[in-house]
Order: structure tokens, then sequence, then C-alpha cells
């Protein structure tokens, strides 16, 4: 990924765990991770409050797997 470069939202085949990582993600990258809460993304990736905890602890944990997504290298 470039500077330039955005990521994407969660596509229409994604898993519920991958859909949450990808709505995190494009909003962090738009908005910054203080002006994200689990409720928007949430409704961004079309998923309850129980499959985020389900998946993630808190917040935070889903920021490194968005991280960890975003700064992988593509093989």
């Amino acid at each position: 990924m470039t500077d330039k470069e955005e990521p994407q939202g969660p596509g229409p085949g994604a898993s519920t765990r991958q859909r949450l990582v990808d709505a995190a993600t494009e909003l962090m990258w738009k908005h910054g991770i203080g002006e994200v809460s689990v409720d928007v993304i949430l409704e961004r990736a079309g998923v309850l409050r129980g499959s985020f905890y389900h998946f993630f602890a808190s917040k935070a944990d889903l920021l490194l797997e968005c991280l960890d997504n975003v700064w992988r290298p593509s093989v």
C-alpha cells in the first residue's frame, strides 16, 4: 500500500472478523484512532456488539489486528 492508497472497506463475502478489521482499518485511516468508537465500527461492518467481543477483547486488540493487516507484507 502506498501513502496515497486508502484501505478499502469490507468486501461482500468477508467473514465477520475480517469485516470488523476492514471497517476499523478504513475508519481509523480516515478519522484517526481516537475519533472512531466501537459503535461506529460495528455499524460500518454490519456486525452486532456480541460478535465484536467474540473476536476482540477491546478496541485496542482490534487496532493491533488492523496494524498487522496494513503492515503485513503482501506475498
